[in-house]
């Protein structure tokens, strides 16, 4: 008997478990749920359907860059141990990535809590975030970069930083001891900022954890991406996690809720 094809919805359940859910009209919902059983659930005329497939095609895109980037370093570190000991050349290939992937963010942290990690900021520049002993531990050291990679000058200097990480890219990796998406977190040096990430821990040849490498998505910059991504249909499109917490909203006002001088993320149920 042939082996039944995976639907879209059920290769993206393996991936991170959200639902896309499209609210083509004011009165009609599109679910696209991610990981159960009939993908998409008509509620208006079949018209519609067009839009939810065109969004969550890209979005399949656009999952699969974070993987494609992990093997990627995952095999160079596997071939050039080292690598991870030389921060220089470590930063030279995520800025390469970065201007060549999709994506915002890559960083690697050590067993040790020493950490480094790339962000292409909205504007496109490429910021370097360094956690390690030549720059004081405990201290996240920011710096630009030269348009070959390289970094230019210090912009910044966030103090505070834990010892080791306590932050789900790295927690929920080591937990599952394989490469995983994480849940949803906000980050430690910026709480005003949430990612998702797809992360890989790394062993040397005894099996031993040297560390985890991840590409992380950035979801106040998700926003942005499903908002172009829906860009001239009508009504709201969502990405909501099973909770009903949002993800992403391509009316990127909504996403975030700022309650008592704290930002946190907003539920479906307070979205009018």
């Amino acid at each position: 008997m042939p082996k039944k094809k995976q639907s879209l919805a059920e290769k993206l359940s393996l991936t991170t478990g959200v639902q896309l859910i499209l609210v083509a009209g004011s009165l009609s919902v599109f679910s696209f749920s991610l990981g159960r059983q009939g993908a998409i659930q008509q509620r208006e005329a079949l018209r519609a359907r067009i839009p939810v497939v065109q969004v969550s095609e890209q979005l399949s895109k656009k999952l699969s860059y974070p993987t494609i980037i992990n093997e990627l370093n995952e095999a160079a570190i596997a071939a050039d141990p080292e690598l991870l000991n030389d921060f220089d050349r470590l930063s030279n290939r995520f800025w390469r990535q970065l201007q060549s992937f999709p994506v915002d963010y890559i960083n690697f942290g050590g067993t040790n809590g020493i950490f480094l990690g790339l962000e292409k900021t909205d504007q496109s520049e490429i910021l370097h975030y360094e956690d390690s002993e030549r720059f004081g531990r405990g201290t996240m050291a920011v710096f630009s970069m030269t348009n070959t990679g390289n970094r230019l000058k210090q912009e910044d200097s966030i103090p505070g930083m834990s010892a080791t990480h306590q932050e789900a890219w790295y927690v929920d990796t080591v937990k599952a001891g394989k490469p995983t998406w994480s849940s949803i977190y906000a980050w430690e040096d910026k709480p005003d900022t949430f990612s998702i990430s797809y992360n890989a821990p790394i062993v040397n040849n005894d099996q031993q954890l040297l560390g985890v490498v991840g590409v992380d998505m950035i979801i106040n910059q998700l926003s942005t991406w499903l908002q172009d991504a829906w860009d001239s249909n009508q009504g709201l499109a969502l990405i909501v996690e099973a909770n009903g917490d949002l993800v992403a909203s391509s009316s990127p006002g909504l996403t975030l809720i700022t309650e008592n001088g704290e930002v946190r993320r907003a539920n479906i149920s307070e979205i009018k």
